[in-house]
């Protein structure tokens, strides 16, 4: 699948839906343990002008995730407090987050 994805991506990088094939690439590599590769499309599908199936402040919350499970606390910090800055967090996403600082 992620080969597919890849090619789909290099063949059409203009394509509407690049943000949702940037997600499932980073979600397949956050669980494949490839976190470089899961951030930088996490990041990519943040970039993406085109709406995305996932809300914007839980791909934070995953980009925030892969900086602490990869030992950069300081970057975890920083990007777990920019998501509790999100105004549209539930009462109970935003109390996990917090308990992560």
């Amino acid at each position: 699948a992620i080969q597919v994805f890849q090619k789909l991506l290099y063949a059409e990088p203009g394509f509407r839906r690049a943000s949702e094939v940037h997600l499932r690439l980073a979600l397949m590599f956050k669980v494949l343990k490839q976190y470089d590769n899961s951030l930088k499309h996490f990041k990519l599908t943040l970039a993406d002008s085109n709406p995305c199936i996932c809300p914007e402040p839980e791909i934070r919350l995953h980009i925030a995730h892969l900086y602490e499970i990869q030992g950069k606390y300081k970057q975890a910090k920083e990007a777990y407090e920019a998501f509790v800055q999100a105004e549209s967090l539930a009462p109970q996403i935003k109390a996990a987050a917090l308990r992560q600082l």
